[in-house]
């Protein structure tokens, strides 16, 4: 009888290890692929964040603000024939907007701190 208990418990305990195991293992795998996504996109936002700050400085010389909205709108007018961007067509300007007010708010604390 202590015998058949014990058994129970040591599968119960196998079972909530190959669970536990698994989900270790899924996690590691989800980060793997969002490190492998961040690469891919990476160069491109470098390259979008070098044009927003080019022109945020521009409107801060004429004291303006410059939205994360409106440099979007920019340059999705002027600048995707020369720029391929990499998010699904369908996506584009909210990930842009995302992109945008993340670089915006960097700007700003960059720009208060110099002040």
């Amino acid at each position: 009888m202590v015998l058949s208990e014990e058994r129970e418990n040591w599968s119960e305990l196998k079972e909530n290890l190959v669970q536990t195991l698994y989900s270790l293992d899924k996690k590691a795998e989800a980060v793997k692929r969002a490190k492998a996504r961040d690469e891919k996109y990476a160069p491109f936002r470098a390259e979008f964040k070098q044009i927003q700050y080019k022109q945020f400085l521009k409107y801060q010389k004429s004291g303006k603000k410059l939205t994360a909205n409106a440099f979007v709108l920019w340059f999705l007018k002027y600048k995707t024939k020369s720029i391929k961007i990499p998010y699904c067509e369908t996506n584009q300007k909210n990930k842009l907007i995302q992109l945008a007010q993340a670089n915006n708010r960097e700007f700003k604390k960059a720009f208060e701190c110099r002040s």
